[in-house]
């Protein structure tokens, strides 16, 4: 019987030893984590900085080509309105001015 309960004794101690090893172990990973964690959350911290900056720069842009193209079309609304009223203008001339032949005015669809 003594035997018995030394032999118990020694399986408790090695069950104890390992339980300590794997409580040790398990205090070493949450440390780590936790130290990962504030790592990622400082990484975290400047991607979202970087994201905003970007976010603004984007807006910037948009907001600068938005204000380019207003201004190209009303440029180019306006020549072409000029050169509407030139063409116009050129096409009342040549249609007061009297053909040179009476078939050129047939041909313009002037009777």
């Amino acid at each position: 019987m003594a035997k018995e309960k030394e032999r118990f004794e020694t399986l408790l101690e090695e069950i104890r030893a390992k339980v300590s090893t794997v409580a040790e172990g398990h205090e070493i990973i949450k440390r780590e984590m936790r130290e990962m964690k504030g790592e990622l959350k400082s990484e975290i911290g400047g991607l979202k900085s970087a994201i905003k900056f970007v976010s603004t720069k984007v807006d910037n842009v948009h907001d600068s080509l938005k204000k380019e193209i207003v201004f190209t079309a009303e440029t180019v609304k306006d020549e072409l309105r000029g050169e509407i009223r030139d063409v116009g203008k050129k096409l009342d001339e040549h249609l007061k001015v009297p053909p040179a032949w009476p078939a050129g005015r047939q041909a313009c669809g002037i009777k």
